[in-house]
């Protein structure tokens, strides 16, 4: 399995890695890394290393404050350990954190709203305190200042009915805001909405903001950051946008940029599986731009069962099936694990099958969930699933009445025999939701997807918003392979409908060339070879040769002196000495690069030649990760052999 090969890396690491061994910028990362636009839009495929290219725009701006933006606390702990000293890496809440959420946690005001809260506040019944809910959950994802009509939900026709949503959502915010008043509490969306309502001015911490991921922010997350006057990078995948149920929005299609730039070229499989992906967005949403493999391997569409694979569902449902048919046969893990109050392993919407189960055969009292468990009849809990239409709890109670009284116990079998680490497992298994942003060298995709065959045996086409998300999951489901990917029944129906129709795939388009710096931008903003790219361009043949002319000699963006051929096989101190002297490499990510290591390998190894005083400590002051490991090879005097060892 790949990601067992590769260690602890993530993939935005291995793809930097590879990217970087090249030493060399691709034509299209260039023109990205060498712009200096007020406002830069960037569409980028699945694994075309859009991270790693933010953070050589930010070593390309040394001189820049940079603020990088995550969508996950994760992703923000990461970003902050390969980013270069010029970037601070804040999550969009921690951006709200210290002015508005601090406040509602010390006031013992921050959590949830559900259904529930609200048919208790409002004394209303379940349906309309949905629609309440939802029109609350739209404003405060919106750019609006106040509940406006066009946040209730479309399918209340009724005007009366409208008006008394948008009352009660109004009220309920102004419940929330109330420090005082605990019948609602403050969601961190919540307090976020708090914070942009303020107009904060970002411009006084930084000069260039970094949105990654756009495609999956929300309307008021994108007019916060649209609003500040500074420069603005916009990086996502349109086609991954997947999160339109929790209120996501492709932002991508809103920004205003002064310069589009794509990143077609995939450094996470072959060509394989990029035509395939290629097929999906072009069959199925009309994209234009192909998406080019340049994986190392080559793709194969046949997964070997005798070694590790990922198994991708489209729902829990199907997720909960493949999982209960491993029992006792392989060891299996479970991505989006969480640990309950006595550390064991649990996954959520299997503990939510287990109380809907309990409240269908009158224990509820079992039930562990406060929401669940406050049903008090199973036709209690189908009526409020039906009238609210919460599409989950409807799941939920159809796997309960499928599995029957065998639900406690297949749960709790899952739990004792399900793995902590995927890197020990045989099989893998998630929903494509919860597989964004992950990779694995075999996948099986489950034949639960969106069925996009009309009853015809025309092709569905992804006109609407649900059929676009629907195609979405399928693309990302099928972009998490390295090598080996197990196509479903929805793929094989459609590819076999494009072949009868001789669809013919989009061919690779020509760079365009790079954008002029703009006059009021400071001269030390302006890529350092801006007036003889602009000269060039009008000369040259193609705007890939532009883009190589605009690239700067600094760092990996330009050439480095050739590595020895017996470079790998010298001796490690060798090796790093000749890497600083020679070469001139002084920063972890690149010297881990240069070396084929993790960048923990790398900071242990020079922690320990530090420690051994081959090198200065002062070198790498600017390094924590490196200071650590030499201070604790340091304190190691009992082991000095390990040591020895390692290097």
């Amino acid at each position: 399995m790949a990601r067992r090969q590769q260690g602890r890396v993530s993939p935005a690491q291995r793809i930097e890695i590879q990217i970087m061994t090249t030493l060399q910028l691709t034509p299209e990362q260039s023109l990205i890394v060498h712009s200096s636009v007020d406002v830069l839009l960037v569409q980028a495929f699945a694994g075309t290393g859009k991270t790693s290219t933010l953070i050589e725009y930010a070593r390309a701006n040394p001189h820049l404050r940079i603020l990088y933006l995550a969508f996950s606390k994760a992703i923000q702990l990461e970003a902050a350990k390969r980013f270069p000293t010029n970037v601070t890496c804040k999550t969009t809440h921690g951006l709200a954190w210290r002015r508005s959420g601090a406040l509602y946690k010390e006031a013992g005001k921050l959590g949830f709203i559900n259904v529930r809260d609200l048919m208790q506040l409002f004394s209303v019944e379940a349906r309309e305190a949905r629609v309440v809910l939802t029109t609350l959950e739209r404003f405060i994802q919106s750019a609006d200042a106040k509940v406006q009509d066009a946040h209730v939900p479309s399918d209340i026709m009724n005007t009366a009915h409208r008006a008394r949503a948008g009352q009660l959502a109004a009220r309920a915010w102004d419940v929330m805001r109330d420090l005082q008043n605990s019948a609602l509490k403050m969601t961190h969306d919540g307090y976020f909405k708090l914070f942009q309502l303020s107009n904060p001015d970002l411009s006084m911490e930084c000069d260039v903001i970094l949105g990654d991921e756009w495609q999956d922010t929300n309307p008021v997350t994108h007019a916060l950051v649209s609003a500040q006057q500074c420069r603005k990078v916009f990086v996502g995948d349109s086609h991954q946008s997947i999160f339109a149920f929790r209120g996501a929005v492709n932002a991508m299609k809103q920004v205003k940029a002064e310069q589009v730039l794509r990143l077609t070229h995939s450094f996470r499989f072959g060509s394989g599986i990029a035509q395939l992906a290629t097929k999906i967005l072009a069959g199925l949403k009309g994209e234009k731009h192909p998406l080019v493999g340049r994986g190392r391997n080559e793709s194969v569409f046949t997964v070997d069962r005798t070694r590790p694979y990922t198994v991708i569902a489209r729902s829990n449902g199907t997720l909960f099936a493949e999982t209960v048919a491993l029992l006792g046969r392989v060891k299996f893990h479970l991505v989006g694990l969480e640990e309950d109050r006595d550390r064991n392993l649990t996954y959520a919407p299997f503990e939510k099958l287990v109380d809907v189960h309990y409240v269908l055969t009158h224990q509820g009292h079992l039930a562990r969930d406060a929401f669940i468990r406050a049903f008090k009849s199973p036709a209690q809990l189908k009526d409020y699933a039906g009238a609210a239409d919460d599409k989950e709890l409807l799941m939920l109670v159809k796997i309960a009445e499928d599995y029957g009284r065998n639900v406690p116990a297949l749960v709790s079998r899952i739990k004792a025999e399900v793995l902590r680490d995927g890197h020990d497992a045989h099989v893998t298994l998630t929903t494509a939701h919860r597989s964004k942003g992950l990779e694995w060298d075999q996948v099986v995709l489950c034949s639960d997807f969106e069925e996009f065959i009309g009853d015809k045996g025309d092709l569905r086409r992804a006109t609407t918003q649900e059929l676009v998300q629907e195609a979405n999951l399928l693309y990302v489901a099928a972009t998490r392979a390295l090598r080996a990917l197990e196509k479903n029944r929805q793929i094989l129906e459609i590819e076999q409908l494009l072949a009868k129709a001789n669809f013919e795939l989009p061919k690779e388009q020509a760079l365009p060339a790079p954008a002029a710096a703009p006059a009021k931008a400071p001269a030390a903003a302006a890529a350092p070879v801006a007036p003889r790219a602009e000269g060039l361009a009008a000369t040259m043949h193609s705007a890939e040769e532009a883009a190589r002319a605009a690239q700067p000699p600094v760092q990996l963006a330009g050439e480095l002196p050739k590595l020895p051929h017996d470079f790998h096989k010298r001796a490690l101190l060798e090796q790093v000495q000749h890497a600083i002297l020679v070469v001139g490499l002084l920063d972890l990510g690149e010297l881990a690069a240069l070396l084929a290591r993790t960048r923990e390998d790398t900071a242990r190894i020079l922690g320990n030649l530090i420690a051994k005083g081959h090198i200065s400590a002062r070198l790498f002051a600017h390094e924590p990760a490196i200071a650590a490991s030499a201070t604790a090879a340091q304190t190691q005097a009992a082991a000095p052999q390990a040591a020895i060892d390692f290097l």
